[in-house]
């Protein structure tokens, strides 16, 4: 028998359901290595120390609304410089309401604020802390579009800010994600490998967004190589992360090595649903296997899968 009618034999009967992309609101937190978290950042001068304090005083007050106190308020924010920025936010990791109140006062009245990496970065785990990931995720992308800053920066500064501002791996989820949704698939992979090559974890929802883009671009190869990172470190896969590496194959005219990584999966606990049935028949057909093609179809209703439209 030839290796393309294994491959109806290999697929179990159990059904899975059918697994979607999570929208970002459904970040989760995740537990992370020590993280590379840089002191306290001191705004290099008493001026300004004395600044911080000020402000600090000043969101604790509760009134910003009173015209008074807001004027007061604006002066002081026109003195800020990005440590003076990070310094406030490290201060308000414990009362997000106090760091959103500041993120959101100094966006309104200066949004042009001239911010470094660090002091987005910092901005952006508080948002994340917040569930504000929409905010957030508009942070990122204005860090990502900083002429000059290379992937090493971003993540670098992402890592150091991490434990002061008591944040958590949903972070690097919506990097990774907004790089692949701002279409920089090769920054998207060099970013997650760097975070990966210091021990943060990124969810298999942000993996298969990476791996799901690279293979409909044909970077394959790429594709595969984040799979065994995601295999290497743990992260469990999902039939989405299946049906993603067996278009992969298909697409590689690679047919004899889907029985293989099929199997590979099912020690898993992962296995294949009616996308993945379609997929094959659709790749089988397009390649003139027509008895192949038969003989999967056929196979469906014993692992409890009715053949449809598609199908046909």
């Amino acid at each position: 028998m030839v290796a393309h009618r294994l491959i109806p034999s290999q697929i179990s009967r159990v059904k899975h359901p059918r697994t979607r992309f999570k929208p970002l609101k459904t970040f989760t937190t995740s537990s992370s290595p020590t993280p590379e978290s840089e002191p306290a950042t001191s705004s290099g001068s008493d001026s300004d120390s004395f600044l911080v304090e000020k402000i600090c005083f000043s969101l604790k007050q509760g009134n910003n609304n009173h015209k008074n106190t807001a004027a007061s308020l604006r002066n002081q924010l026109i003195r800020l410089n990005p440590l003076a920025v990070v310094e406030i936010l490290y201060r308000c990791r414990n009362d997000l309401s106090l760091g959103q109140k500041f993120v959101d006062q100094l966006g309104s009245n200066f949004p042009n604020f001239k911010h470094t990496s660090l002091s987005l970065s910092a901005t952006i785990h508080i948002l994340v802390r917040s569930g504000r990931l929409s905010d957030a995720q508009g942070f990122v992308l204005r860090m990502i579009r900083r002429s000059g800053v290379s992937r090493a920066e971003i993540v670098n500064s992402l890592v150091s800010t991490y434990g002061n501002c008591g944040s958590n791996d949903s972070v690097f989820d919506l990097l990774i994600r907004t790089y692949v949704q701002a279409r920089k698939l090769r920054e998207a992979h060099e970013a997650f490998t760097l975070l990966r090559s210091k021990g943060y974890i990124v969810s298999i929802d942000a993996c298969n967004a990476l791996i799901g883009s690279l293979v409909r671009i044909g970077w394959v190869e790429l594709a595969w190589g984040v799979y065994q990172e995601i295999s290497r470190s743990g992260v469990g896969i999902n039939v989405y992360t299946l049906n993603i590496m067996v278009n992969a194959l298909c697409k590689d005219g690679k047919m004899e090595k889907v029985g293989n990584f099929l199997s590979e999966v099912q020690e898993k606990g992962v296995y294949p649903d009616i996308v993945t049935y379609n997929m094959l028949i659709s790749a089988y057909s397009s390649k003139g296997l027509i008895e192949e093609a038969f003989e999967l179809m056929n196979a469906m209703p014993s692992k409890g899968f009715s053949p449809g439209v598609y199908t046909y």
